[in-house]
């Protein structure tokens, strides 16, 4: 029994090593993002608003009208995480601007207690294998990053035990 303890140790062991040694990475939002860089549509503005480059307007372009935003209700308006200095950045609270690959900092900034889960691992999942890099996914791979809460499933009924010959009322 002791010498089970110390191979199942060392397994452990073995594999915890080679998990440190492989590097882990995230993805790029910026690959699924259907309209970027946003400053080929939109300019830099010292306004709180953005504006449209000239002869550019979001009727005709017929982008972010299906945006349905439903996030937390401190949350009023687009400038609260996009920044309207530099379009192509986000902004954290601290009006400090960060890339779109460092989202789960503006994340963690309200979503705190996921944001210490995500960076141990236990929040999201990692994707390949033990002794190769892994793929770590960062908040908008897995949440809509303007609806982020996930729509409530119907649940399926349990399943149906199969009886062998018991009658009803018999354990």
């Amino acid at each position: 029994m002791e010498i089970m303890i110390k191979i199942i140790f060392l397994m452990n062991l073995v594999s915890f090593m080679c998990y440190a040694q492989s590097s882990v990475v995230t993805h790029s939002p910026i690959d699924k993002m259907q309209f970027y860089p946003c400053s080929s549509c939109h300019q830099p503005s010292s306004l709180s608003a953005m504006t449209l480059k000239p002869r550019t307007s979001r009727k005709s372009l017929g982008i972010h009208e299906d945006i349905e935003f439903k996030h937390m209700p401190e949350v009023m308006d687009c400038f609260m995480c996009h920044g309207h200095k530099n379009p192509d950045t986000l902004v954290l609270l601290d009006g400090q601007t960060i890339q779109y690959e460092e989202v789960p900092l503006l994340c963690g900034q309200c979503h705190g207690l996921k944001k210490g889960e995500w960076d141990q691992g236990l929040h999201g999942r990692l994707e390949g294998s033990w002794k190769n890099q892994k793929i770590k996914p960062i908040c908008t791979d897995c949440h809509k990053a303007h609806m982020p809460k996930f729509p409530k499933l119907k649940a399926f009924p349990p399943p149906k035990v199969p009886k062998f010959g018991r009658k009803k009322g018999e354990h």
